[in-house]
């Protein structure tokens, strides 16, 4: 295995192991204060130099880009207040695909890795979430605006969502071998650490068990490979790397506090777990779309 499949694994390992030790002794609102915490320190970050990726992809940056930004944002956000159920669905295969593709983005490109295993490793992934927490997911929907938008997370539907797209995953990563596309250590790295995160699913919380994965392995494989594109291009070293990261995150975190406080004292129409979700798919669409053209070029 490489090193930094070395070092995914052993950041699944270790940081399973920290949440549910700090699982057992604390109380469940600790766990997610710290899941916050990660996902504000480093998961935000990692889609706030879209802007740079996108001006060293197409040799320029105007105005328009960031219109286009923003008006995704204001479009997406307004169709949460119209159809919210189905704006909840559109998210789900957002990140199936997005979460999908970056796993696979620095393995030769074909149709199983650009399209089949992406789209089944990510289904396998979002499913079992869902399915393995769907106890802690019933308790959500007795409030009524939650279950406005959760009606759609059947255990029935996401059982065999799971089931199937677990089967689709092996039969893809099979092909992927036969035809010598992937090496055996390749296969092997990919099947440990979707073990590790199933069973971080299983054992952990939703929301830690969430975290574990998009801050330990999307947030930071993303951030490896913007990291590396800019360096090839600019010489940018970590350093300034880091310092590139720091506005828009900085805007971002400090506008979703803003919000959620709002949002606590009730001076917003809308409940807490609504929102979260409001505000991660927000950030998340036209992140994927800059992302989608990022590794397409």
């Amino acid at each position: 295995m490489s090193k930094s499949q070395i070092q995914s694994l052993s950041i699944v390992g270790l940081g399973f192991f920290f949440f549910f030790v700090f699982q057992q002794i604390l109380y469940l609102e600790h766990s997610i204060y710290l899941s916050f915490t990660l996902i504000a320190l480093i998961g935000i970050p990692h889609g706030a130099i879209d802007h740079l990726l996108h001006k060293e992809r197409t040799g320029k940056l105007n105005i328009d880009f960031y219109i286009f930004y923003l008006g995704v944002m204001a479009l997406y956000g307004l169709a949460w207040f119209i159809v919210p159920a189905w704006s909840l669905t559109f998210f789900m295969f957002l990140s199936v695909f997005h979460f999908g593709q970056s796993q696979f983005a620095d393995y030769p490109q074909n149709l199983w890795t650009k399209f089949l295993l992406p789209i089944s490793w990510g289904m396998c992934l979002l499913s079992a979430l869902v399915f393995l927490n769907m106890v802690e997911i019933e308790h959500l929907k007795s409030d009524n605006e939650v279950y406005k938008i959760f009606f759609i997370f059947e255990p029935t539907l996401f059982k065999y969502l799971f089931f199937v797209s677990s089967g689709l995953f092996l039969i893809c990563l099979s092909f992927t071998y036969l035809r010598q596309v992937f090496s055996i250590r390749i296969v092997v790295f990919e099947l440990a650490l979707i073990t590790l995160l199933l069973l971080s699913f299983y054992y952990l919380d939703i929301m830690p068990g969430f975290t574990l994965y998009f801050v330990g392995i999307h947030s930071l494989m993303v951030m490896r490979q913007e990291f590396i594109f800019l360096r090839e291009r600019k010489a940018y070293s970590l350093t300034t790397f880091l310092k590139l990261l720091a506005p828009f995150s900085i805007v971002s975190i400090i506008g979703s506090i803003l919000l959620i406080y709002l949002s606590l004292n009730k001076y917003l129409p809308i409940g807490n777990v609504k929102l979260l979700l409001i505000l991660i798919s927000l950030i998340t669409l036209p992140h994927s779309i800059v992302m989608d053209k990022f590794y397409k070029s």
